[in-house]
């Protein structure tokens, strides 16, 4: 591209952003925080710490502020918006396929007899095939393009003293973990093969006001670029179409205000708010009035486009996109599950999958792939007993079921859908 395209293409993104920022300010939704607060949940119900996690890196309706330096459990966050109690309590649609087989990421304690090992665990044979490489401690599994970032997850991801934990890569279907380095976290790239770590200075005292550093590594663990210094204060979500997409600690209530930030120029190019997914080269945001519909913006291109997705109140919509980006799933206001096609601006509401607020569910694109896996259970009804998985995929009517009672397949495949 010639430096007048760059420039034309600059001016596009900067006023499609103009735009978006002139409106309304809904509630932000970063996912980093929101996958820890589910993996703490879900420890909790389980009795295990289960951390595989299929979205990639971006939409939970949560702030920051209170999420990242508040001690202890937080609350549940997949039903941001309470729903009615006469909501159906299971997921309806075609019984699941005999010997339906999905490989998810889990924790490997079944397989190789170490707490925190990880393991690819298949459905089909029920069998575990442990991953090489990481030490035997509790991982918080996250999905980046291309595979999933490995971080240590020691109870907590306050900083400090939570700062400096080894940060690992798992391609898809390896058996070998590769170190990335030592941060805070690891978060997508704009596309496959590289993955941007965050890290802290050791004099770190307090987030809100400190310096986060970035930097662009391959997944091989080498070093693609320099050190890039973050305005004080924000935090890393993704890299989205050359920008990286970052977040305020000092918000602590609406409106919520995502920044677009150029690394290399050290320049904000605009400001998003209600983030509710964002991709390689997307960024889906839903506006906070009544009749609005949610827009995406394609940073790669300058243009914005409104989906047929109702808007919801500041955190009341969930979304994820595939790593390609072509396809995002979204919990629509009235519990709904639907997924948007960003090609053809197709919007496929997929019947059967609202709940009502006394169940738990989660959902995301298995490894990647174009296959929504999903899983829901009993969460305030203060009842036990079998949960259900279930998966859709482009062109399905329905979704596929099926009841798990063997709970380390549930917390498997629930951990795998958040």
């Amino acid at each position: 591209m010639s430096s007048f395209d760059e420039q034309d293409l600059g001016r596009r993104v900067d006023g499609a952003l103009a735009t978006i920022t002139s409106g309304p300010a809904p509630a932000a939704a970063i996912v980093a925080q929101g996958r820890r607060i589910r993996l703490r949940r879900r420890a909790a119900r389980a009795g295990v710490a289960v951390v595989a996690a299929l979205a990639v890196a971006v939409p939970v309706a949560i702030a920051w502020h209170g999420a990242l330096t508040a001690p202890g459990p937080r609350p549940a966050i997949n039903h941001p918006t309470p729903r009615p109690h006469r909501l159906p309590t299971k997921m309806t649609g075609l019984p699941m396929p005999a010997g339906t087989n999905f490989k998810f990421l889990v924790q490997g304690s079944e397989g190789t007899g170490f707490p925190g090992a990880a393991d690819w665990y298949s459905t089909a044979s029920r069998s575990f095939k442990t991953i090489a490489g990481l030490p035997h401690e509790p991982f918080d599994f996250s999905r980046v393009p291309g595979g999933w970032s490995a971080g240590l997850f020691l109870g907590g991801w306050k900083c400090p003293p939570h700062c400096w934990n080894a940060q690992y890569f798992i391609a898809d279907g390896s058996t070998h973990a590769t170190k990335i380095g030592i941060g805070l976290w690891i978060s997508p790239a704009d596309h496959p093969g590289a993955v941007w770590l965050m890290s802290y200075p050791p004099t770190i005292t307090d987030m809100a006001t400190a310096s986060a550093y970035v930097q662009l590594f391959s997944t091989n663990g080498s070093a693609l670029g320099p050190r890039y210094r973050l305005p004080a204060g924000y935090l890393l979500d993704r890299g989205v179409g050359g920008y990286l997409l970052l977040t305020s600690l000092r918000q602590k209530k609406p409106p919520y205000i995502s920044v677009l930030w150029d690394p290399r120029s050290n320049r904000v190019a605009g400001r998003v708010t209600d983030v509710i997914a964002a991709g390689p080269g997307q960024i889906a945001w839903s506006p906070d009035c009544r009749g609005c519909r949610v827009r995406l913006l394609n940073v790669l291109t300058g243009t914005s486009v409104t989906t047929p997705i109702a808007a919801g109140q500041p955190g009341g919509l969930t979304g994820k996109f595939t790593d390609d980006g072509t396809l995002l799933a979204v919990q629509l206001t009235d519990g709904q599950l639907a997924v948007y096609d960003t090609s053809s601006g197709q919007l496929t509401v997929i019947p059967g999958t609202a709940l009502n607020n006394n169940y738990w569910q989660d959902f995301g694109w298995l490894n990647g792939s174009h296959t929504l896996t999903v899983a829901a259970g009993c969460g305030r009804c203060n009842a036990t007993g079998p949960e259900q998985i279930a998966y859709w995929q482009p062109g399905d009517s329905r979704l596929r079921i099926a009841t798990v009672t063997n709970q380390r397949e549930a917390d498997a495949v629930q951990g795998a859908a958040s």
